[in-house]
């Protein structure tokens, strides 16, 4: 409940994309070791790294989509590429695509019975929160807000 307030209270200041990664993550590891000892060193590590990569999953997703458009509106790239419905489905392609590399990757290292709640809390937490960016903010025009990830 109280991660629930303090999201509500600081959307505006960190971010729909941060505060909603701390959520979500947070959420998923208390249910998924609901009824099992937790080690809060090792949670708190989990949620810095999904964190840190859906961050930076953002910014280039970010980064291709913004260019794509500009690229679009000027000529270079037909004119499609300019249309907010296509640069939401590129997205939607790209999120899925980091979530299927992450998992083919990153997360096939991560054994152990603590490092699999963490591989699945954050893999859930890092697809959930940027396909609902993507469908919000592109797609239905919803002006998240972008805290400190504004700039």
């Amino acid at each position: 409940m109280g991660l629930s307030v303090l999201y509500v209270l600081l959307i505006r200041y960190a971010g729909f994309v941060i505060l909603s990664t701390v959520l979500l993550y947070s959420l998923e590891y208390i249910y998924t070791t609901a009824g099992e000892a937790r080690d809060k060193k090792t949670a708190v590590r989990g949620g810095a790294g999904t964190l840190g990569i859906t961050v930076a999953a953002f910014f280039v997703m970010r980064m291709i989509t913004r260019n794509l458009m500009i690229l679009g509106r000027s000529g270079v790239l037909p004119g499609i590429f300019a249309a907010a419905a296509f640069e939401g489905c590129i997205s939607l392609v790209y999120v899925a695509a980091v979530t299927f590399v992450l998992n083919r990757t990153l997360c096939r290292r991560l054994t152990g019975e603590k490092l699999v709640r963490i591989k699945q809390a954050g893999l859930l937490t890092l697809t959930t929160v940027l396909f609902l960016y993507v469908i919000f903010k592109q797609f239905f025009s919803v002006n998240l807000a972008a805290g400190i990830l504004n700039f």
